[in-house]
């Protein structure tokens, strides 16, 4: 059970790299926050891709 888990979120996290790159932290604690029910806020400069992080993730 625990092994399939880690691969769904392994797998989740590869195709969300393929859009999100260079953002690795991001990703992953983007991906911890929904997985505990919670919201995540992207705080950055314009132009680094915050919309398509969260569409990418969501």
């Amino acid at each position: 059970m625990a092994e399939d888990i880690r691969d769904v979120i392994t797998h989740v996290t590869e195709q969300v790299r393929r859009a999100v790159v260079g953002h690795d932290q991001v990703v992953r604690l983007t991906l911890t926050a929904m997985l505990a029910g919670g919201h995540v806020l992207f705080e950055d400069v314009p132009g680094v891709g915050k919309n398509d992080a969260g569409r990418g993730i969501s």
